[in-house]
């Protein structure tokens, strides 16, 4: 069975998560004394804004404890990509998070971190970041070598490459975009703002944002491609493809800016039917009918992941 992994934030219902179906779930955390240096609605530490990230230790343990007792492991986004100014704070917060009870590893793409998580003999999982861009088997190779436990796939791979991906290396673990956000861009070549307002889900005109209300607005090059539906975008249909390796495989839904649950939903109702449906036609009929009634629009197929 595919894993499902959520994001969260310090009002998440974990219970409510377990109980839909998720399996481990991943958070970031940037404490209030280092925001005052750099602001997280600068992204300089983690690929997320203000709201999307624990600011409090006491808060994490609490959560990644709960999290424990329900056996949901917990990873933690140190997505950045720093500079050696920032690795006196970075050494001391992986470690005192890593410490904490409930918390499997970390969520990295910075490769001179991984190279000082190497030297230092880090004993917790490292998940490879969407950040990091692997698009080949030979990149799965590069990063073995630097004890990354799992690699999460780039958005914009079609099936077949990450079918061949995969199976050349059957010991390794996968994550894979399943469901929600709206990033059309390589996540490693993009130096635009993740931001979010404090603790809301309005995000700011900046960055690919700004971007797509040009595209809309002004009826430049692309606007074919952007509708409502572009900040939903969907991978559903694919997971049909990819179900020989769930057992190999974590499926992402990308909500830690807000928490919410509602995509985790729509996620697991399409791997109930998953498990019963004797097609691909079929499966994606369901995918189709079931993005109308989570989202209210029709599915036109152009707003696939892969």
């Amino acid at each position: 069975m595919f894993g499902v992994a959520s994001g969260i934030i310090d009002k998440s219902d974990l219970l409510a998560l377990k109980t839909m179906g998720v399996s481990e779930v991943y958070c970031g955390f940037i404490d209030k004394k280092i925001a005052k240096t750099y602001p997280p609605s600068l992204n300089i530490l983690n690929r997320r804004g203000e709201g999307a990230n624990f600011t409090s230790i006491t808060s994490l343990a609490k959560a990644a404890k709960k999290a424990h007792a329900l056996s949901m492991p917990v990873y933690v986004t140190f997505n950045g990509l720093y500079t050696p100014e920032q690795y006196p704070w970075l050494t001391k917060t992986i470690n005192k998070v890593s410490a904490l009870t409930g918390i499997s590893g970390i969520i990295v793409n910075d490769i001179a971190l991984l190279l000082m998580l190497k030297k230092q003999k880090y004993k917790k999982r490292i998940v490879l970041s969407v950040g990091a861009s692997v698009l080949n088997s030979h990149a799965v190779s590069f990063f073995k070598k630097l004890n990354v436990a799992r690699v999460i796939l780039e958005r914009q791979m079609s099936h077949a490459e990450m079918v061949s991906v995969i199976k050349k290396h059957p010991d390794m673990e996968f994550e894979v975009f399943a469901f929600a956000g709206s990033c059309f861009f390589i996540d490693g070549f993009c130096a635009f703002f993740h931001n979010y307002n404090n603790h809301t889900t309005q995000v700011n005109a900046k960055g690919c944002h700004r971007l797509k209300e040009m595209i809309l607005h002004k009826n430049v090059s692309g606007a074919d491609y952007f509708n409502d539906n572009y900040i939903r975008t969907c991978g559903l249909c694919a997971l049909y493809k990819l179900k020989k390796f769930q057992k190999r495989i974590v499926l992402k839904v990308v909500n830690r800016q807000t928490g919410a649950d509602s995509p985790v939903k729509v996620l697991t109702q399409a791997l109930k039917f998953l498990k019963s449906s004797k097609t691909e036609t079929e499966y994606k009929k369901y995918c189709k009918a079931l993005f109308k009634t989570a989202l209210g629009f029709n599915c036109e197929g152009k707003k696939c992941y892969f």
